[in-house]
């Protein structure tokens, strides 16, 4: 289907303010784009990917690498197809005017966007779409990275690694208005994270699949997920359809949770090793296991008993 389809299928509710910590790490990384800075961005136009060939999006990453940008800035709204990821090696921002990156047919590589352990970037404004692409995921993001979304998409990734759409690797994330669709995984549909910090704000993730733990999210290595006016809808996966969680500290705050399916167990959250934490709805969360569909009903809570169609 088509990005612009895509992007319309699962919006986030509207009328949201961006709460303040968000606010505040998205204020604090915003690169230079006034009048007195324009030198700092490197303007991208050029949809041809050739490091060699001036204002292509591969020629601003390995000026922004080599220190001789700080930003990059996209000129116009079209499609930039990569045949290998884009490899972020320093820190750096991009205003993305709505782009999209694609893999190319012919694409070689593990991810869409790799992030260096111990960045900082600041994205907002662009559309990164799977276009079909078996394989790689969208962005991968290395130790200790912040990475900041502001009014991104991703969807339509396919991988059989975990995190189509995001791999964090004791990583942080802050993102909001946006969206992650239609993603497919080994496990976490949309996101999957080893540690780090994740906080999503105004986020869709919806209709994403996992071949086995957490159909949008997946959580291992002990990670702080939060979730506000935030709508997980139609993820589905083996165990835990929207959220599994392994010994993360998980806080949701106004978020719709509707129409998830766990094939085995856990159609909303399942958080299934002791001394974890989740602090939602009691409908959707337990430290064993919760209904198949829906995320609305619940098993005996504490036994572990699986259940078919309750609703609360």
């Amino acid at each position: 289907m088509s990005f612009d389809r895509f992007r319309h299928a699962v919006l986030p509710r509207s009328t949201r303010t961006t709460p303040t910590v968000v606010a505040g790490v998205i204020a604090s990384l915003c690169f230079a784009v006034s009048a007195e800075a324009q030198a700092s961005d490197c303007h991208v136009s050029n949809t041809v990917d050739d490091v060699a060939i001036t204002n292509t999006l591969r020629w601003c990453v390995a000026k922004v690498n080599a220190g001789a940008y700080s930003g990059i800035v996209f000129d116009n709204s079209l499609t930039y197809a990569l045949d290998t990821p884009l490899s972020l090696k320093a820190d750096g921002g991009i205003k993305g005017n709505y782009a999209e990156i694609v893999p190319s047919a012919s694409f070689v590589g593990g991810s869409l966007v790799e992030i260096d352990p111990g960045l900082t970037w600041k994205i907002f404004d662009l559309l990164f779409d799977g276009a079909g692409v078996v394989g790689p995921r969208g962005v991968a993001v290395g130790v200790n990275s912040r990475l900041v979304f502001d009014r991104v998409s991703l969807g339509g990734f396919d991988t059989a690694n975990d995190g189509a759409g995001l791999w964090l690797d004791d990583a942080d994330l802050y993102m909001s208005e946006g969206n992650i669709q239609n993603c497919r995984a080994r496990s976490g549909g949309a996101i999957a994270a080893n540690g780090g910090e994740i906080n999503l704000f105004g986020v869709a993730l919806g209709d994403n699949t996992a071949a086995d733990s957490g159909g949008a999210v997946y959580l291992t290595g002990a990670p702080v997920f939060s979730g506000e006016d935030s709508d997980f809808v139609a993820n589905e996966a083996l165990q835990g359809g929207a959220v599994y969680s392994v010994g993360a500290s998980v806080v949701l705050t106004n978020v719709e949770m509707a129409g998830n399916h766990a094939i085995d167990f856990g159609g909303g959250i399942v958080s299934p090793l002791q001394g974890a934490s989740c602090d939602a709805a009691p409908r959707w969360c337990s430290g064993q296991a919760w209904q198949q569909r829906n995320g609305t009903g619940r098993t005996s809570e504490g036994s572990g008993q699986r259940s078919g169609e309750q609703v609360a």
